[in-house]
């Protein structure tokens, strides 16, 4: 495991997934269901509306996200810094769920966008400050541009998913490896 705070990993995570996101190509939001899950599944305390501007602020998030992944220390770094400048950030520690402490940025009533753009601003402040920015990868599959965020100890994942993306380039590479035996004829 990364020597990354869980606050960091889960606020990455949501990040990763709204870039990753693909379902609001034509309606320019993410779906109401995909919300609410993402809501349970990062455990997050908002309850406010999820009305369909919300939820086009959110498919909003994924481009303006997307850069973040790309970026060097120093650009991270000047990216989070202007983040946390334009909102509200009030930070505060509480405990929810089974989180534990953990801070929050913001007041109850932060609009859902700005408490995800501040949280990931403030994780991104943490991979800079720890010297993890290279934990922001974008997958090396053939035909993938996913991005995730990299929790291994040896910073060794490359794929977005190793069920799809990693089986499919170990599949590819294995036909290629038997293409080149096939071509160079028996060994003697």
């Amino acid at each position: 495991m990364s020597m990354l705070i869980p606050d960091t990993v889960r606020s990455l995570g949501v990040c990763a997934e709204l870039v990753n996101y693909e379902d609001g190509a034509e309606t320019g939001m993410v779906t109401k269901e995909w919300a609410v899950s993402m809501i349970r599944r990062y455990k997050m305390s908002y309850v406010g509306p999820l009305d369909e501007a919300v939820r086009a602020r959110l498919h909003a998030l994924g481009p303006e996200f997307r850069p973040l992944f790309d970026m060097k220390e120093g650009q991270l770094a000047d990216w989070a810094n202007a983040t946390v400048r334009k909102l509200r950030i009030y930070p505060q520690i509480v405990t929810h769920d089974d989180l534990g402490w953990h801070i929050h940025y913001f007041e109850a009533d932060t609009p859902l966008v700005d408490r995800i753009r501040g949280s990931t601003a403030m994780a991104a402040m943490d991979v800079v400050q720890r010297g993890e920015a290279r934990r922001l990868r974008v997958c090396t599959a053939v035909d993938c541009d996913n991005v995730f965020l990299d929790t291994t100890r040896n910073l060794s994942k490359v794929f977005c998913d190793p069920a799809s993306c990693g089986n499919r380039m170990h599949g590819m590479r294995f036909r290629q490896r038997n293409r080149v035996r096939e071509q160079q004829g028996p060994t003697q």
